[in-house]
């Protein structure tokens, strides 16, 4: 009997406050079989690995780290997860804070 399970979240991706030049982080915990693939976006935008975004997968975690933010990063990030079984999602605010 082939197990079955959509993915879900085991931990949400949350806000976070960022000044220029700094690292941001997002981090999420995901469960489901077959394993979830899974998606980035900005404000609507499907976001891409490049030399300042890096995408991470290690087992049930996802990662997305950008160096070097600017006030062009700020916004809305919503991170998709999906199998054959079902798909689900989370959104956090990146905060841009001028010093």
């Amino acid at each position: 009997m082939q197990k079955v399970e959509p993915p879900t979240f085991l931990k949400r991706i949350g806000d976070c406050e960022v000044y220029r030049g700094m690292p941001a982080k997002f981090t999420a915990c995901v469960t489901g079989y077959p394993e979830p693939d899974f998606e980035w976006y900005r404000n609507g935008d499907r976001m891409w690995p490049t030399d300042r975004i890096k995408m991470d997968q290690e087992g049930s975690l996802l990662r997305l780290m950008i160096v070097n933010v600017d006030e062009l990063d700020a916004g809305k990030y919503v991170l998709k997860i999906f199998n054959p079984h079902g798909e689900d999602s989370c959104s956090a605010e990146m905060i841009y804070e001028c010093k």
